[in-house]
């Protein structure tokens, strides 16, 4: 089974909580008690994005985080990187990887194709495609 991790699933609600209001500016406590995630989790997670460019961190009284663009423009191949490192359908699926199997096992040639179709797929999905509201199963 393939599925989002727990923080990349938190991420992607952060980043839509802030593409809401593409201008405003949220604190870490203000979308952790919108989008019920827990705070010291939530801080460690923007931290990320902000390091992968997703997001600016603005300090001060009226601090907090704010997209750094549009969320046309941030696809969920980039939340999923930012979050967990490169994609990678197996654990040997990263070009530069080396596996201690690669003299008898071919998956990750096999498995390429496949690989290069989802990491297409969700480059091509944006946060702005992600429109579901509250509640309602996509």
């Amino acid at each position: 089974m393939f599925k989002l991790s727990k923080k990349t699933e938190y991420s992607i609600m952060a980043l839509r909580h802030l593409g809401r209001n593409e201008s405003m500016t949220a604190t870490v406590r203000e979308i952790a008690a919108d989008c019920r995630i827990p705070a010291p989790l939530l801080a460690k997670l923007l931290q990320q994005l902000a390091r992968s460019g997703l997001v600016h961190s603005l300090q001060g009284v009226n601090g907090g985080y704010r997209l750094k663009s549009a969320m046309a423009g941030i696809s969920l191949a980039e939340v999923i990187e930012a979050v967990e490192g490169p994609f990678r359908v197996t654990a040997c699926g990263g070009e530069a990887s080396r596996c201690s199997r690669s003299g008898f096992c071919d998956l990750r040639s096999a498995i390429a194709p496949v690989q290069g179709q989802m990491l297409s797929y969700l480059q091509n999905v944006t946060l702005a495609d992600l429109h579901g509201s509250r509640g309602e199963e996509d």
